[in-house]
């Protein structure tokens, strides 16, 4: 006789509180729930819960599925969670959700080597620059080299090999070779190096006959044995290299802000030789609740301000007063406020704003480039 189907289905998947969010405030009554569907019953039942903690790590759940009626064509399953509705806080990460027969409860193994953050730059300290100052001076912007991440989750070492491929649309193509990982690596989180312009074959984007911008692909491949999962092993992305500086990658982990009238928060940028300042672009989070609510972030107003030293007056100040605009349809969308009149930079400069009211406005911070030494505030 072999082992009945509701005798082996589990369900399993990862969780993780917190994240980069940087959530301190911890509420008992926000949790994160796991419902199964009946489709028979046309019912969900709630089967796991957990109530929300500081950060910790990732921790595997292994949840038998035998009741006959979730063993059905139709069957769902549904995450979901309560927060409390006051900033970029009470954040979960799932991972690695799992459902299968032929499992037990001691099938919690991953035989699984993976990159654990995506890549974002070959720049240094930048994720972008506009391109005719890039060509005037292409190694000076490359980084000498990029740190990625990854895991070995499984129990055995693997032979583990990474190479980076870089493609573009007009510029050119190159390889970059990270490190061959043996032994000591089971079961580790460890960081692989690629030399970029740095090590004995040097690299830069050739982006000379570009015309006005350029859109270069870099795709990271681990290649792992063993290694039975391979969906994870490519992280790619494309780096705009057109017509602004940016230091982050894109997306905000928190947000961060002033509730001071006169408040001024600043951004350092080191560029080489003049350029010219027409405008800025900033990703404000919707981490509040809409309707008609005490210091809406919505009311908030600024004045975009330049100073080219922070113990100085202003270069520059807009007369015309800025307001937040909250894109609610989707993350991390940059809205563009553009200055008075185009103003002429060089050298170290800092860009920020003047803040007119006492109201928070909830500028997205990404946690995942820190440039804290490059953020100020009065």
């Amino acid at each position: 006789a072999g082992t009945a189907v509701e005798d082996s289905v589990y369900l399993s998947f990862f969780y993780q509180p917190q994240g980069r969010s940087g959530d301190v405030d911890v509420d008992a009554s926000d949790s994160l729930y796991l419902d199964l569907y009946s489709p028979s019953q046309d019912l969900w039942f709630r089967e796991w819960e957990t109530p929300y903690t500081a950060l910790a790590p990732f921790k595997q759940v292994m949840l038998p599925i035998d009741y006959a009626a979730f063993l059905q064509d139709g069957f769902r399953m549904r995450f979901s969670n309560k927060a409390t509705l006051g900033g970029a806080v009470d954040h979960w990460h799932i991972d690695y959700v799992r459902l299968g027969v032929n499992r037990s409860y001691t099938d919690t193994l991953l035989q699984d080597v993976a990159w654990t953050y995506p890549a974002n730059t070959l720049l240094s300290p930048w994720t972008s620059v506009p391109l005719p100052k890039y060509n005037e001076n292409p190694s000076a912007y490359m980084a000498a080299s990029v740190e990625m991440t990854q895991a070995n989750l499984y129990n055995v070492d693997a032979l583990i090999t990474d190479t980076c491929y870089v493609t573009g649309d007009c510029g050119n193509t190159g390889t970059l070779e990270g490190p061959t990982s043996i032994i000591d690596n089971a079961q580790t989180v460890f960081n692989s190096s690629f030399d970029v312009n740095g090590g004995s074959s040097p690299f830069a984007y050739d982006l000379a006959a570009c015309p006005g911008a350029a859109f270069m692909r870099a795709t990271f491949i681990t290649k792992a044995n063993p290694d039975a999962l391979r969906y994870n092993d490519t992280t790619t992305f494309t780096q705009e290299i057109s017509n602004y500086y940016s230091y982050d990658d894109g997306s905000a982990e928190q947000g961060y802000w002033l509730n001071t009238q006169g408040g001024r928060i600043a951004y350092r940028f080191d560029t080489q030789g003049q350029d010219s300042l027409r405008a800025v672009r900033m990703y404000f989070d919707p981490i509040f609740t809409y309707g008609d609510i005490p210091n809406d972030p919505r009311d908030g107003n600024f004045l975009i301000t330049v100073w080219q030293d922070l113990d100085q007056d202003p270069i520059f100040q807009n007369i015309t007063f800025s307001s937040p605009e909250y894109r609610r349809w989707g993350p991390d969308y940059f809205v563009e406020y553009p200055l008075d009149s185009t103003i002429a930079v060089g050298g170290t400069f800092y860009v920020g704003w003047t803040q007119t009211n006492a109201i928070k406005m909830n500028l997205g911070l990404d946690k995942n480039r820190v440039n804290n030494d490059r953020m100020f505030y009065n």
